[in-house]
């Protein structure tokens, strides 16, 4: 687009400033006085805002208005920039102004107006670095369609000349460094009307631009722009309300995001719904729902949920009921059908006293079959037929856990996989042939099995080693080497898994301090 500057623009310019009176003529709040002759350096006139009729008494304040004209063969929506000189936005700093730019096309009466609402800290934005230049190409935005719009922009224009007349001057911006290094916890913004409800508010602030300012508290009652620049800003929380299908509750809480004018419900990072108009829930709902599971037991409960709702068709969100209209039959069919065997093996964690999630994503495809096989024997209790085996102690590797299983094969040849810690003493053969008892838990001295195994019954460690100790007489010596295999264990976990270092820091110390341990050559109760 290009500019003539001999060309004679006054004709535009006045037929923009009727163009501007006409539409804020029907304005009950809004008086236009505006100068058709230019004679004054940088403005052509005011706009004067009155809080509910147009008297003196109900007046709150005027704003400058310059108002530029220009022809074009074509007119340029998107990106329209327009030269303004460098001198006038200095002059702006401290006289905030609304700058009004009319296009008109060339040989045609179509007309459209642009417009740049020029504070202080918009003013310093576009200044930055180029305080030298004679004109800065400045973005213009459309004018607004609707009157009530153009109305609220005044409204908080003449607000926020206000706030920051007193910082024109001031080049640094209060940025989240500086907030969080002065502790500052209070901020206020402006908005149309003090009448809006909290709903209102929040679409407000989601959906238009908006200076934030930071309390400062000097005495002074300070109220400091922040970041410099307008922000769309988005609100989310966590809502202590239950989330129920069909009277049962499968979460505690949700999260409430209000983004654009939207209120969004994500539930449990598997449903978000979407109210298309933050007032009204009963208008248009997006809901999406996601099916990427990792946990096992956070898999159950969500698949569970996601069957209910396909089954009821209705979900709580605390004390209010919607209905959920969603075609997940194929998904919801796959969960039913899969879910009875995640809910057996789940069931075969919990009597492994496994504490650790157990991620389904990572199980490989050679394990399945051990899966089914644990669920047949532990699960169920029933014995299985895996060829020819050997009794004993079995670690086995299943997705991200390691287990320690007790395998015994009985005269038919059938196989029963148990728990290994069920038993809490387990004999050993001395260097003399004698037989002895221990505690089961002396056994996991081997092959790195405290760091490794997933199935500890931490709980029953310290019972283990009571018992162990009216059979044994050397039990004092081996709860000695196994409280220092246990403390070279938690040394090489502690920064790897927390809770299972801290479970093994625990168990040591409650020998220590239960099991009297050898020390310094001596006999010692701790």
């Amino acid at each position: 687009m290009v500019y003539n500057p001999d060309k004679d623009t006054t004709a535009i310019e006045k037929r923009a400033l009727r163009s501007l009176e006409d539409f804020i003529d029907r304005s009950k709040i809004i008086s236009s006085y505006l100068d058709y002759n230019d004679k004054t350096p940088s403005w052509d006139g005011h706009l004067y805002l009155f809080s509910d009729k147009k008297d003196k008494s109900h007046f709150i304040g005027r704003i400058p208005v310059q108002i530029k004209g220009t022809e074009v063969k074509q007119f340029k929506l998107n990106k329209f920039k327009f030269p303004i000189e460098v001198n006038d936005l200095k002059a702006y700093l401290h006289d905030p102004t609304v700058y009004i730019v009319c296009l008109e096309k060339e040989n045609s009466c179509e007309r459209l107006l642009f417009y740049r609402r020029l504070l202080p800290e918009t003013i310093k934005h576009i200044l930055k670095g180029k305080e030298k230049q004679i004109k800065i190409n400045v973005l213009m935005h459309n004018f607004p369609q609707k009157l009530d719009d153009f109305e609220n922009q005044m409204l908080v224009f003449l607000g926020d000349s206000r706030k920051q007349i007193s910082f024109a001057d001031n080049q640094n911006v209060l940025n989240q460094n500086e907030i969080i290094k002065r502790d500052i916890k209070n901020f206020t913004f402006l908005a149309p009307s003090s009448n809006m409800n909290e709903v209102e508010l929040l679409q407000y602030l989601s959906t238009t631009p908006t200076y934030i300012y930071a309390k400062i508290d000097n005495g002074l009652d300070l109220e400091m722009p922040v970041l410099g620049e307008r922000m769309i800003l988005k609100f989310e929380r966590n809502v202590n309300k239950g989330i129920s299908v069909g009277g049962k509750k499968f979460f505690e809480e949700y999260v409430c995001k209000i983004e654009e004018g939207k209120m969004c419900i994500l539930i449990d990072n598997i449903i978000t719904i979407i109210f298309d108009n933050v007032h009204d829930r009963s208008t248009k709902v997006e809901i999406t729902i996601k099916t990427e599971f990792y946990h096992l037991k956070d898999t159950i409960r969500k698949a569970e949920f996601l069957i209910s709702i396909y089954n009821v068709g209705k979900i709580n969100i605390g004390d209010k009921e919607l209905n959920i209209n969603v075609n997940i039959k194929e998904l919801a069919d796959r969960l039913s059908n899969i879910l009875p065997e995640w809910k057996a093996f789940q069931n075969v964690l919990d009597k492994l006293h496994v504490e650790k999630e157990f991620n389904i994503r990572d199980i490989k495809k050679e394990q399945f079959p051990l899966i089914k096989l644990l669920i047949k024997t532990i699960g169920e209790g029933k014995p299985v037929d895996i060829g020819e085996q050997e009794n004993g102690a079995y670690a086995i590797e299943i997705s991200n856990i390691k287990l320690l299983l007790l395998l015994t094969v009985d005269s038919s040849g059938k196989s029963m996989f148990s728990d290994f810690f069920e038993e809490k003493i387990i004999t050993y053969t001395k260097k003399d042939s004698e037989k002895a008892e221990a505690s089961v838990f002396t056994y996991l001295r081997k092959n790195r099995l405290w760091i490794d195994i997933d199935n500890i019954p931490y709980q029953e460690i310290i019972p283990s080693y009571i018992d162990s100790s009216k059979r044994n007489k050397d039990t004092i010596s081996l709860a000695n080497d196994d409280l220092l295999s246990i403390l070279k264990a938690y040394d090489f976990l502690k920064n790897k898994d927390e809770k299972k270092s801290d479970h093994l820091l625990k168990t040591a110390n409650y020998i220590f301090r239960s099991i009297p341990v050898q020390k310094f050559g001596g006999v010692v109760n701790a």
